[in-house]
């Protein structure tokens, strides 16, 4: 009886420890992160974004959901936009060519939204003296025509430039009215 006894006066010290030490890591590790988020606030939110833009991708390529979100593109430009090209130019490798791989899906439209994503990173890294709105919107276009263009000479069939390539000249036009001021605004 005494044995039980001690043995669970035992387990809950050692609980009690484990407790403890396992507050002491979360505690350390909000700190470290409160301090990293201080010190390259930027950068972490590139890192967040990119992996959660570059998981949606995946799924959407996955699944063979024939539906481009936009998303990719959008960030692409604000961070060139407001961090520089290479941002721009790493956030199309890790969030649009890096998911579409790991799904299986590089194909000839992949590679020419990449390319068309970069001039566009370019030109919103050399334009950041536009104010964001509009030159996303006149970027958007250019972006939807050339990829249409580029996409149709390639053979794509034209069922498929409509509802793709619409899909996302729409959802770039809302991701630029609504999100893009407050996401500039964040990051600088």
């Amino acid at each position: 009886m005494q044995r039980r006894v001690r043995r669970r006066e035992k387990r809950k010290v050692k609980r009690k420890y484990l407790t403890n030490k396992s507050t002491l890591y979360i505690i350390l590790g909000a700190l470290i992160f409160t301090l990293l988020f201080i010190k390259f606030k930027s950068f972490l939110i590139f890192i967040i974004i990119a992996l959660i833009a570059g998981a949606i991708n995946y799924f959407v390529h996955a699944t063979d959901i024939h539906l481009h979100l936009g998303h990719v593109s959008f960030f692409a430009l604000v961070f060139s936009y407001t961090l520089g090209f290479k941002f721009g130019l790493l956030m199309i490798l890790l969030a649009h060519i890096i998911p579409e791989l790991f799904a299986g899906h590089a194909d000839k439209e992949m590679i020419i939204s990449a390319v068309i994503y970069a001039i566009m990173c370019f030109l919103a890294a050399a334009l950041n003296n536009v104010p964001i709105v509009t030159l996303g919107m006149v970027l958007v276009s250019i972006q939807a025509f050339l990829a249409m263009f580029l996409e149709r000479l390639s053979g794509t069939p034209m069922y498929e430039l409509i509802t793709e390539n619409g899909v996302e000249f729409v959802l770039l036009i809302f991701y630029f009215i609504s999100f893009s001021k407050p996401l500039v605004t964040i990051l600088t």
